[in-house]
């Protein structure tokens, strides 16, 4: 996890600082773009290609079963998976903070699907994000980024107890 969290930094992706006692807390966006590198990629090398690939899909209206309210109440358009997981972590979107029940990405086709508790109805709420208008070249660069197993069906997920003591560390911070 230091290795990922190494190249991320260099590459600017996380909140960088001091040292030790100075070093500044892990922001939501931080905690969020580490879930993206931690589940999406196989080697900590391809972190920073991991979440610049998957924190750009952008959550598909057409697979999702949920409004797009419930990820940013005061936006009109929806958020790509970096806003979403940042919203999350940080409990902006009040529909969503309490309710995700795992996060999952998918490197073979390059999607993630956030799962949400179930409320009144049979269905699972879900949001799935793709890459907008994917051809079949898109996936294939986006996926020569960040991982050496090219057609093998990988999928990686968090449940939201292994979520929750982060967002906890994170607001106590």
């Amino acid at each position: 996890m230091k290795t990922v969290a190494r190249f991320l930094k260099e590459a600017g992706l996380l909140t960088t600082g001091a040292r030790g006692v100075n070093a500044p807390d892990m922001t939501a966006r931080d905690a969020g773009r580490m879930t993206i590198a931690l589940l999406g990629s196989d080697r900590p090398g391809r972190a920073v290609e991991t979440v610049s690939a998957f924190g750009a899909l952008t959550c598909d209206p057409e697979q999702s079963n949920v409004p797009q309210s419930i990820i940013a109440p005061d936006a009109d358009y929806w958020p790509s998976l970096d806003e979403t997981l940042e919203a999350y972590f940080s409990a902006e979107a009040s529909g969503l903070s309490d309710r995700v029940a795992s996060v999952e990405l998918r490197p073979h086709n390059m999607t993630a699907e956030i799962e949400l508790l179930k409320g009144n109805s049979d269905l699972t709420p879900r949001l799935v994000f793709t890459l907008s208008a994917a051809t079949r070249e898109e996936l294939n660069r986006a996926y020569e980024g960040i991982s050496a197993h090219q057609g093998i069906r990988v999928a990686r997920s968090l449940g939201a107890g292994d979520l929750l003591p982060l967002m906890v560390a994170i607001h106590e911070a």
